[in-house]
């Protein structure tokens, strides 16, 4: 099982994300969710909105997503990997390489 972290709707980090999705589930906040499947006409049953500040344990991770002021339903990822010393934060403005992902993922 694949699952994507959908940080805001912005064709730069949507990009490829089409009705066909079918590869996993994308996490998103409420906003985001609905704009993916009204816009994208991507299946609900791809979709899962997590509220902002609402810690959900994903694949045995902690995640989190925080209020990122950039856009309506924009969030900062928060992850608790088991046994990390140190928690990652995901902003969703990966531009510092030029091959940088749209999706975040985590895979088993």
């Amino acid at each position: 099982m694949k699952s994507y972290f959908l940080t805001h709707f912005h064709s730069d980090h949507y990009c490829g994300l089409r009705a066909g999705f079918d590869i996993g589930t994308i996490y998103c906040t409420p906003i985001t969710a609905a704009l993916v499947i009204e816009m994208l006409y991507v299946a609900p049953k791809f979709v899962v909105a997590i509220p902002l500040n609402e810690t959900v344990t994903i694949e045995g991770v902690e995640v989190t997503p925080l209020e990122a002021d950039h856009c309506p339903g924009a969030a900062i990822w928060h992850f608790e990997p088991p046994g990390m010393e140190t928690a990652i934060l995901h902003t969703g403005k990966p531009h510092s390489h030029h091959s940088a992902t749209c999706l975040i993922s985590i895979y088993r």
